[in-house]
């Protein structure tokens, strides 16, 4: 996985201006290599994994095949994860300058999903309530049936080398998620005067598929002195989610306190049935430019077009039509050789489905990020330090009607982010030392709404948070292909819903140890998990919160043999 920051809206489209997550696929090997790997752990991890690659025909021809096998419990009772992924990939070059990877892969998942607390006034939870509530208690059943989830990829890439630096290329990519059955308790209203929550049975299904062809044409050229990396393309992305929610009612309630859990299934009667879904289809256009002008100054230009048709099918079909241009621009600056400064500008969209009261369309979320940095090399380019300051604006944020607000929506909400971030990575001046981390502040605030008052802080990650990381390697004491580490991670105080009404987040710091031992192809790592066990809460938007794993102590045992 690549954390992918700044503008990589011309490139991906939709998305946040600040950044996107990029998903590397693994490739296959042109010579021979297993791996294997088992990880067990206090909170009843099971978890086994193959990793095995060679060559088919030469250098011409590789494959590779990735499985992973899991049938775990987690420090909550009678929660349950198991899986089975298996995912092949092919390499060949059936002739020279033209490359084919293509990979498949399937995932069966049966899962308890995780429950989660509603954080509001006394018809729910509040956070003293949940300090005295056990990390293992759950308000599902033993009896209730997994969940489940069988996700389908298809991925094949082509590239054809033609001469002089440049390079044509395509992509077909399918995705397929289907959420075959879904079963989950809901914890509402309390009591009056008890720790005793109703409950209401949701069982669902859901489809989400998404699919992409793309065609490409890189290359690099000079141009009036200045050095060129270009990089334009064609793509055609569809992309679907169909679900239907079946609401069963009400559920015998349970006691937080002391709960009795049942030993038969009950399925009330069905009190409300809802079916939907939303499509959206594009086809778009993009081109970036890499600029070096002369060593120390580059330049980057980007613009991407996509004509967007989005279906909504909540009730009767609504059909909306945008389109959007969406450029970026980047400069990066080396006035002197250990040090980089850097400024960006990037714009993102996401497409609403619906209308107003009026029948008209709802119009795109848009979004614009600003952010100005430095970057400076020190001792000896052993350690990277980076210092950056950002600001993330959205407008046409869906919101309420102020004339029919239990019904109808409008675009016009508008929210701001900006903060900075410090990161540094690299070796320090001790032999086998290395070290990671940062700190990172993010100030975000709801500049207009019908729904909150303007000012309100938005309900997401904690405005605070830091990192610290340092790995030693241990051949100083005489323990050849080993190593320790030490991590601590800061998380400050945080507000769960908006308007806030004093329901905070309590700030927590966390520990994390780790050591692992090679001998020959086979290495033994162990994990302290949250050594100080500290109970951290975590919130998922919306007043939900849920409980992070308590202390826990695992290992993993990996074999290597050929390749790595």
């Amino acid at each position: 996985m690549e954390v992918l920051r700044g503008p990589t809206s011309v490139l991906y489209g939709q998305g946040d201006p600040g950044g996107s997550i990029n998903l590397v696929l693994k490739r296959s090997r042109p010579e021979l290599g297993i791996g294997a790997s088992a990880t067990l752990d206090t909170t009843g991890t099971r978890l086994f994994e193959l990793d095995a690659g060679a060559p088919i025909d030469g250098e011409r021809l590789s494959g590779r095949i990735v499985a992973q096998v899991e049938d775990s419990t987690t420090f909550r009772d009678f929660e349950k994860n198991r899986r089975l992924q298996v995912a092949p990939i092919v390499h060949a070059e059936p002739w020279n300058g033209f490359t084919v990877d293509a990979l498949a892969s399937f995932d069966r998942y049966d899962f308890t999903p995780v429950r989660d607390y509603l954080i509001f006034d006394t018809p729910y939870f509040s956070i003293d309530e949940l300090r005295r509530i056990p990390l293992s208690r759950n308000l599902s059943e033993p009896t209730l049936p997994l969940s489940r989830i069988d996700t389908r990829i298809i991925n094949i890439s082509v590239e054809q080398a033609l001469g002089g630096g440049w390079a044509l290329g395509g992509t077909f990519y399918d995705y397929r998620a289907d959420t075959s059955r879904y079963f989950e308790l809901v914890a509402f209203e309390r009591v009056p005067g008890t720790t005793t929550h109703n409950r209401i049975l949701r069982i669902g299904s859901r489809i989400r598929t998404n699919r992409t062809w793309a065609g490409h044409l890189r290359g690099a050229f000079t141009l009036l002195g200045s050095q060129h990396s270009l990089y334009t393309g064609i793509e055609h992305l569809e992309g679907a989610d169909n679900y239907f929610d079946a609401y069963y009612g009400p559920y015998l309630p349970i006691d937080t306190a002391a709960p009795i859990y049942q030993q038969t299934f009950i399925a009330p009667p069905l009190t409300t049935q809802r079916r939907g879904g939303q499509s959206s289809a594009t086809d778009a256009a993009y081109i970036n430019d890499l600029i070096a002008l002369g060593t120390r100054l580059k330049l980057q230009l980007g613009l991407r077009y996509d004509p967007i048709t989005t279906v909504a099918t909540y009730g009767d079909p609504v059909r909306t039509h945008d389109t959007k241009l969406s450029p970026s621009a980047g400069i990066v600056w080396r006035p002197w050789e250990p040090t980089s400064l850097y400024a960006s500008y990037s714009t993102a969209f996401v497409p609403q489905a619906g209308r107003t009261r009026l029948g008209d369309p709802l119009k795109p979320e848009r979004s614009t990020a600003y952010e100005i940095g430095v970057k400076q090399e020190l001792f000896g380019r052993r350690l990277a330090v980076t210092v950056a300051v950002f600001d993330i604006t959205k407008a046409g944020v869906v919101q309420s009607d102020p004339a029919d607000p239990g019904n109808s929506v409008l675009n016009g909400g508008a929210a701001r982010s900006t903060g900075f971030e410090l990161e540094f990575d690299g070796r320090l001046p001790v032999e086998g030392l290395s070290i990671r981390g940062g700190v990172a502040y993010a100030h975000a605030r709801i500049r207009r709404s019908t729904d909150f008052t303007p000012g309100d802080v938005l309900v997401g990650p904690r405005p605070l948070t830091a990192l610290l990381a340092l790995r030693q390697t241990l051949d100083a004491i005489g323990l050849r292909n080993a190593w320790a580490s030490a991590s601590l991670f800061y998380g400050g105080e945080a507000v769960v819903e908006t308007p806030d009404d004093g329901q905070r987040l309590p700030a927590f710091t966390r520990i994390d140890l780790a050591a692992a031992k090679a001998i020959g192809p086979i290495e033994v790592q162990l994990n302290l998990k949250n050594l100080l066990n500290q109970r951290i809460f975590i919130g998922n938007g919306g007043g939900r919160v849920v409980f992070d794993n308590p202390r826990s102590f695992g290992v993993t045992a990996r074999y290597r043999f050929g390749a790595r």
